[in-house]
């Protein structure tokens, strides 16, 4: 096996499921974008516990990045091989949840920084506070 780390977006909602020990778990299906190709890549994932949890509240259509082990497979349908991915998710990162860690879970949204006369981004005007990333570099 090997560990991945895959983003993209749910085809559908996923689904949650129970197995034959009565261990509940969530499967769903991720198109992920593939580096110098037009394709898409199909990458079935399943996951067990919290991460069930976290995954099954998630829609068709939201962005999600997921880490796990990978397992490739292959299959013939109509004479032709075809290739997959399957992952079990062992880490899920959603829009929601990058959101909900820096509190933007209001619906709101919030101010941008603007660009100012130097073509730095003025974050006191957008959030009132000074990030502090503005000391001199020594080259």
């Amino acid at each position: 096996m090997i560990d991945v780390l895959i983003a993209g977006r749910l085809l559908r909602d996923p689904q949650r499921r129970t197995g034959q020990s009565g261990k509940a778990f969530t499967t769903a299906m991720i198109s992920a974008a593939v580096e110098g190709a037009d394709d898409r890549q199909l990458v079935s994932v399943i996951a067990f516990g919290d991460q069930a949890e976290r995954l099954g509240r998630l829609k068709a259509g939201d962005s999600i990045a997921v880490a796990g082990p990978a397992k490739l497979t292959t299959w013939d349908r109509d004479g032709e091989t075809r290739q997959g991915l399957n992952v079990t998710a062992m880490g899920i990162l959603s829009a929601y949840d990058a959101r909900k860690r820096r509190g933007d879970t209001d619906g709101k949204e919030k101010p941008k920084a603007r660009q100012n006369g130097s073509g730095t981004r003025d974050w006191n005007a957008a959030y009132g506070t000074d990030p502090g990333f503005d000391d001199a570099i020594p080259f």
